[in-house]
């Protein structure tokens, strides 16, 4: 049987909190987020004025978002997407009429998606 000692939970508390640090970052620079978002280690997001996303959402470590798109990237309330996600909706500031990215609800995206 694993044991979990006090000093992992002290770990944990302590990156989760660096985690919704990093979201009210996200927020300050423009992105639309609910309550409780978070955003893991070295997660690279350009133009987050195109992000939306819900309460209760973590992006973990190594993600690279691109949202240049009219409708942007919207991402639903309790999901969360593991580490080295790579997303390009495509736009560009001379053209941003396409590309986009919608995840529901209650999701979960698996790791180097």
């Amino acid at each position: 049987m694993i044991e979990i000692t006090w000093l992992d939970q002290w770990e944990h508390r302590i990156e989760r909190r660096l985690q919704l640090l990093r979201g009210q970052v996200a927020r300050w620079c423009g992105a639309r987020v609910g309550i409780r978002f978070g955003l893991g280690r070295g997660v690279r997001m350009l133009y987050p004025t195109c992000f939306e996303a819900g309460d209760d959402v973590t992006i973990e470590d190594y993600a690279f978002l691109h949202c240049m798109s009219e409708r942007g990237v919207r991402i639903g309330s309790h999901t969360s997407i593991d580490r080295n996600l790579w997303l390009h909706c495509g736009g560009t500031p001379a053209d941003c009429s396409h590309g986009f990215f919608e995840i529901g609800s209650h999701s979960y995206v698996g790791p180097n998606a």
